[in-house]
């Protein structure tokens, strides 16, 4: 019959709860890609070089003002 064709609640909860956990895990995949990426971007890398230079140059006059 027509009702025994539809899935119970039980079921459709489970389908539910794979179709939850598998966008999840998609979700998850393509965020760490992208922070991956941004990571690894010549401006990522060109902006904490430029930091790290600045927080030398700090240092070092911090450094000859106090000697």
């Amino acid at each position: 019959t027509e009702a025994q064709d539809e899935p119970t609640l039980e079921q459709q909860f489970a389908q539910f709860q794979t179709q939850v956990k598998e966008i999840a895990e998609d979700l998850t995949e393509k965020t760490k890609t992208t922070f991956e990426q941004l990571e690894k971007s010549e401006f990522a890398v060109k902006t904490k070089n430029w930091f790290t230079e600045q927080f030398e140059k700090m240092k070092q006059t911090l450094s000859e003002s106090f000697n």
